[in-house]
C-alpha cells in the first residue's frame, strides 16, 4: 500500500504501507524492515513531510520531536526530573537552557512549569526534554512565566493538535480580541497567561468549550464574543 493514498483516512492497528523513501514518521507510526508499520489505530495525517497518526487517547505517548509542557517534579545535581503526561520521567539537564553554564541556569522548584522540545523518544530510554533550538537559542522554549494570573489545562492530545493546526481558527480569534499568552503542549496541556483574572477564566473557559465544537461552531462563539461587552475585563 502507498502510504499518500491514505492521507486523512482510518487505519488500523498493523497496517504496513511500502515506502521506503520517507524519512520521518511520528506517532502512532515506525519504520520495520523498510517499511512503516501502524502501531495503532486512527487517522492518518500529514504534516510537511511528517506522517502520524491522529486519534483520540488519554495518556501521552512521547514522540522525538514534540513540543511538550512538563512539570518538574525533583532536582538531581545535573538535571531536573519532569513528568510529560507519559508512562516515563523525562530529565532534563540543566544546561539545556539558553546560556545556561554550570553555576549560572534557571532554579527550578518542583511544580514549575517547562516549555520544551523532546529530542529522545525510545521505548528502552527515558525521554530527554531540551529548552532549547538547534543553535541554542531559546525560541520559545523555557520555565513558563509566574508573575501574571496563569493556568493549565488538560485536554486530549487530539484537541492540542487541532488548536495548533492552521485551519482552526479558535486562537486567531480571541488573539483579535483579548491579549494572553499561550503555550500548547502535544501532550494534552495548555498553559496559558493573561493580565487578569477576568480575561484568563474566560479565555480558559472558551478552549476548554472548543475541544467539543468544529470550526463552524468555534467561528460562531468567536462572534458571540465580539458582539458581548465584555471585551476588557
Amino acid at each position: 500500500m502507498d502510504i499518500n493514498d491514505y492521507v486523512n483516512e482510518i487505519v488500523l492497528s498493523g497496517d504496513l504501507f511500502d515506502n521506503a523513501d520517507v524519512k520521518f514518521v511520528g506517532c502512532g507510526l515506525s519504520k520495520i524492515d523498510g517499511k512503516i508499520q501502524c502501531s495503532k489505530i486512527g487517522f492518518l495525517r500529514q504534516r510537511e513531510k511528517i506522517f502520524f497518526i491522529d486519534s483520540l487517547q488519554s495518556k501521552y505517548i512521547a514522540c522525538q520531536g514534540d513540543v511538550i509542557i512538563g512539570i518538574v517534579q525533583g532536582r538531581m545535581p545535573d538535571l531536573f526530573r519532569v513528568d510529560i503526561g507519559s508512562s516515563d520521567i523525562a530529565t532534563l539537564s540543566v544546561l539545556s537552557f539558553e546560556g545556561a553554564t554550570k553555576r549560572n541556569y534557571p532554579e527550578l522548584k518542583v511544580g514549575d512549569l517547562v516549555f520544551g522540545k523532546l529530542v529522545t523518544a525510545h521505548k528502552h530510554l527515558e525521554p530527554e526534554l531540551v529548552c532549547i533550538d538547534s543553535i541554542g537559542k531559546a525560541n520559545g522554549l523555557g520555565p513558563l512565566p509566574t508573575n501574571q494570573p496563569a493556568f493549565m489545562m488538560r485536554t486530549s492530545c487530539a484537541f492540542c493538535r487541532k488548536v495548533l493546526s492552521e485551519t482552526c481558527p479558535l486562537l486567531s480569534g480571541l488573539k483579535e480580541l483579548y491579549t494572553f499568552e499561550i503555550c500548547v503542549g502535544m501532550n494534552g496541556r495548555i498553559f496559558v497567561a493573561a493580565p487578569s483574572t477576568g480575561v484568563l477564566l474566560l479565555i480558559v473557559n472558551s478552549i476548554q468549550v472548543a475541544e467539543n465544537m468544529n470550526n463552524h461552531q468555534i467561528n460562531t462563539m468567536i462572534r458571540k464574543l465580539k458582539s458581548s461587552n465584555i471585551k476588557n475585563l
